[in-house]
């Protein structure tokens, strides 16, 4: 009865339980979005990069793909043209997400295990991976727009805190079973192990579709229509009428620019040099949630008391040390790398429950769905010029030749991570300043 009574409390204070219309609502925005957060978790990042290497890409491919990638997210910025003249968005929304879905999680694995030479796979690969991520950015905010109606401001923190705990822990679940699931049938079937895990994520495609189709969609205010240059000049005044929502922004373009500067450059570099299994990576990655658990408590009332310029100011400050503790990883010193990556998951429950409220601050009443595709978009860019920073600091490291600190030879991948760690404190000093004069309490 006090487990239960627990779990009932958790519930309540995360405003999933009741008949209502909106609490419907929101289990079913709960529901999608660990479904999406896990799919988008294991067919990127290092499964990515695994998948990719899989059919003979280089580190400079898989880079190409991130590029792509954050290429593609720019979308953001025109959805609202097209989504804000519909009086009812739900069932378009749900199609482009299903058909995303389709082409990642059947098509591409299918291609891969098809027997298409490698110079004429690659090519296709990036074309579809770009298709798919290209649907997915155009949907993401409307589906904002349409999922924030269900969850008023009183309750965002409440909803969030809970969702970022039970969403940690299953992604992370996720990766170490993905882990185990790829390294097991690489030895059975070898390089088609990582497509096979694909054609495996299909499952939680359906239940993110069928939680979507639970959501309950409030019709929003029909918009004239207007021409492209219009709504570009929309936008521009969007931000000089609410510069404080335009500070927010800046703060989570600077994030996402010092976050990607790694791209995959890092996780290659494991796979490839320091031959760790999917395994191990996923299992260290699984701290996370024993971290979530404990910590969030903590950043949840820190937010709440000392808002979100000192929650985003400690906890991205207080990560950056993690990244040079990456740089110092090598062949002999393997332990740095578990040890760093654990200190790390600490602080990121910080950042991450403070990126999870950041879009919704200081939000204006008008033109949401604008403001979103601009806080979106935005962020996109600067994953861009992250991963384009990445990419050129890596290959003028390694144009450079063999660097040897202390008598051992340094992995271009390493000096990259040490340059992220040196952007990740600059981060934090720029979002201080930016978001001095900041109420002390966060809805």
């Amino acid at each position: 009865m006090r487990i239960q009574n627990a779990g009932r409390g958790l519930l309540s204070s995360a405003y999933l339980l009741g008949p209502e219309t909106d609490s419907k609502s929101r289990r079913g925005i709960f529901v999608q979005a660990l479904c999406y957060n896990a799919i988008i978790n294991v067919l990127n990042g290092t499964y990515l990069t695994g998948f990719l290497l899989s059919f003979g890409a280089s580190a400079n491919d898989v880079n190409l793909a991130v590029t792509l990638l954050s290429l593609c997210n720019m979308i953001q910025l025109i959805s609202p043209l097209f989504t804000e003249r519909l009086t009812a968005s739900k069932n378009l929304l749900t199609a482009l997400r299903g058909l995303a879905h389709g082409i990642n999680m059947l098509l591409l694995p299918v291609l891969a295990m098809s027997g298409i030479p490698e110079q004429w796979l690659l090519p296709v690969v990036l074309v579809l991976v770009s298709i798919s991520q290209s649907l997915y950015a155009f949907v993401s905010p409307g589906m904002g727009t349409w999922h924030m109606r269900s969850i008023p401001e009183n309750m965002r923190l409440g909803f969030y805190s809970f969702f970022n705990v039970i969403n940690i822990v299953s992604v992370f679940v996720m990766l170490f079973l993905a882990g185990v699931f790829a390294d097991f049938f690489t030895g059975l079937v070898g390089q088609w192990a990582v497509p096979l895990l694909r054609l495996a994520m299909g499952l939680f495609a359906v239940a993110d579709i069928l939680a979507l189709r639970r959501i309950h969609e409030y019709p929003p205010k029909p918009e004239p229509p207007k021409s492209l240059a219009s709504f570009v000049k929309e936008m521009v005044q969007c931000i000089r009428h609410c510069p404080s929502y335009g500070k927010i922004i800046a703060c989570a373009s600077l994030w996402s620019f010092s976050a990607n500067l790694p791209s995959q450059y890092y996780n290659a570099y494991l796979l490839e040099d320091l031959h760790m299994s999917f395994t191990f990576i996923s299992f260290v990655g699984m701290f996370n949630a024993v971290a979530v658990i404990l910590f969030t408590p903590f950043w949840k009332r820190l937010i709440q008391r000392q808002g979100l310029r000192n929650g985003l100011f400690f906890s991205i400050f207080l990560y950056a040390p993690y990244a040079m503790g990456l740089a110092f990883t090598g062949e002999g010193t393997l332990w740095l790398y578990p040890m760093s990556v654990i200190y790390s998951l600490v602080l990121y429950v910080g950042i991450t429950l403070s990126f999870a409220i950041a879009p919704y601050e200081g939000l204006p009443e008008e033109r949401r769905t604008v403001y979103l595709a601009l806080y979106n978009a935005f962020c996109a860019m600067s994953s861009l010029l992250g991963v384009l920073a990445g990419r050129l600091v890596f290959t003028i490291t390694s144009g450079l030749g063999p660097i040897m600190i202390l008598g051992q030879e340094i992995a271009p991948a390493r000096v990259l991570v040490g340059v992220y760690s040196i952007a990740l404190f600059i981060t934090a000093f720029i979002c201080r300043a930016l978001l001095k004069g900041q109420k002390g309490e966060t809805a």
